[in-house]
């Protein structure tokens, strides 16, 4: 009962304890530090390089954290897309796979592409996978306007 007691905080939110909210300082703080690292993590245990990856593909958090952690990989931004969420918004789970049928999608239809996906977020928890796309169908993207 009484972590499900109601309150208010300094901004005026009413949540209880039970209640997920993100620290936005914390995430952006998170994110930085730790993307950079998996990505490393990654491309040392597939015997890759930086240079041989086409593209990384982030959770679309924002174009800020993005641009951050790519300059910390020294990654230049093209090969990070980063405005997916500009377009449509968070997509929570589904930016990875947003991002690919948006900003990926003429790329993939010229050539197989070698790509890191990396999802991080709720719960400061994140994962990273690097696979090469190729022969994959590409969904368009509909966007829903009531």
């Amino acid at each position: 009962a009484e972590t499900r007691r109601e309150v208010k905080d300094e901004d005026g939110n009413t949540r209880c304890a039970e209640d997920l909210y993100m620290d936005g300082a914390e995430v952006f703080n998170f994110s930085i530090k730790e993307e950079p690292t998996a990505i490393r993590e990654i491309l040392d245990y597939s015997g890759q390089q930086i240079e041989d990856v086409d593209y990384v593909v982030f959770h679309q958090a924002n174009k800020y954290i993005i641009s951050n952690i790519a300059r910390r990989l020294k990654l230049p931004l093209a090969k990070a897309p980063c405005g997916t969420v500009e377009k449509y918004g968070n997509q929570s789970c589904a930016s990875i796979p947003g991002t690919i049928c948006d900003a990926l999608a003429s790329d993939l239809e010229q050539r197989p592409l070698t790509v890191i996906m990396s999802g991080f977020g709720v719960g400061l928890s994140w994962a990273s996978c690097l696979t090469r796309l190729e022969e994959l169908q590409i969904c368009s993207v509909s966007v829903y306007r009531p």
